[in-house]
């Protein structure tokens, strides 16, 4: 739990050793600053303390927690500040080996490492090969992705998807399958989805969405498949964008999905752009019937009922079936539909057998 406004000035002045008018000013910056986390009051104390340069911003009241947090990371060697940032542009905890990996960190890691740890830039989880490795808190990591450019951003992402790619076994389609086989490995199971997730993120994220794109869409049909809509939606959307140069059948196969997705969590005018796309993708006469039915179902949810209407007749011209259009014709088609499920009913093997 944070401290409270006074307790983190409090922190401060007895960081400081003493109590002047100045010190007190500072004190107040620090308080307001720090958000009453007790690291960020004494690394503000600390970068007062050697930096002359901020002491004038915070006894004007101006003292920033991000300035004072990236001159810390930019006076790092350049090796430990490109772990630093790998770590920042993962976003989540990341094997320590592969972070390593991944900043093409050369020889002896251990210093490197060791020098974080003890700036609290970095914390670790776990022992030995399985450690993992985050960034000390949000707020640090925050600061290194403003400062650093969007395209080193990029390039750590890229780095750290190769990274994790060496893991995923060469038969790339044999690790997809193995997700739905039931089997009694749940826990490996866990942690195959987390990888290829993370695969599917990392490779979008350095703009190689078309290497994320069966990552992305074989986890945005094991999500759609546990309901996890916002998900499914996420990595359709990942997918969507890997799929520029796929065939056709991958293109239909993203486009239908998501649109489908889209319609169930009420964003209709998306939904309706996705499946008049997957529409044209296809020239199965039941596959692009059902589509019209998708379709007249979005435009009834939207009160449409004319545009519903037209798509379910479309629907059923595609299926062989005539629309009546005269009460007459209406009356003896249900005659019709009525006797022939009556004989199913009466005679089930002599029409179904």
């Amino acid at each position: 739990e944070p401290l409270s406004h006074d307790e983190a000035r409090a922190l401060a002045l007895q960081l400081f050793g003493r109590h002047d008018p100045a010190s007190q000013a500072q004190a107040e910056a620090i308080a307001r600053e720090s958000g009453g986390n007790p690291f960020f009051v004494q690394v503000l104390v600390q970068c007062l303390a050697a930096e002359t340069s901020l002491v004038e911003h915070s006894s004007a009241g101006e003292l920033v927690l991000d300035e004072v947090l990236w001159e810390r990371i930019k006076a790092l060697p350049e090796e430990t500040r490109r772990l630093l940032e790998v770590i920042a542009a993962s976003g989540q905890p990341l094997k320590l080996a592969e972070a390593c990996q991944a900043a093409q960190i050369s020889g002896e890691e251990h210093g490197t490492v060791t020098a974080l740890r003890s700036s609290r830039l970095i914390r670790g989880t776990g022992v030995a090969e399985h450690e993992e490795v985050e960034t000390y808190h949000d707020r640090i990591r925050e600061t290194i992705l403003s400062h650093v450019s969007a395209d080193v951003v990029k390039a750590h992402h890229g780095s750290i998807a190769r990274v994790l790619e060496k893991s995923v076994p060469a038969d790339r389609m044999a690790m997809l399958a193995a997700l739905s086989d039931d089997d009694s490995a749940l826990e490996r199971r866990k942690q195959d989805s987390k990888r290829m997730l993370d695969l599917a993120y990392h490779f979008d994220a350095a703009g190689e969405s078309a290497r994320a794109l069966p990552y992305a869409l074989a986890m945005a049909d094991q999500a759609r498949g546990q309901y996890a809509l916002e998900i499914a939606e996420q990595l359709y959307r990942i997918a969507e964008r890997g799929a520029e140069k796929a065939d056709d059948a991958t293109r239909f196969r993203i486009a239908e999905s998501l649109g489908s997705v889209l319609m169930l969590r009420g964003k209709y005018p998306e939904a309706a752009i996705r499946f008049k796309f997957a529409l044209a993708l296809t020239t199965d006469t039941i596959t692009q019937a059902q589509i019209e039915g998708k379709l007249a179902e979005l435009a009834f949810k939207c009160g449409d009922m004319k545009t519903a209407i037209e798509a379910n007749e479309r629907a059923l011209r595609m299926l062989g079936n005539r629309v009546p259009r005269w009460s007459i014709t209406f009356f003896f088609s249900l005659l019709w539909e009525a006797l022939v499920q009556v004989l199913h009913t009466v005679f089930p093997r002599l029409f179904l057998a």
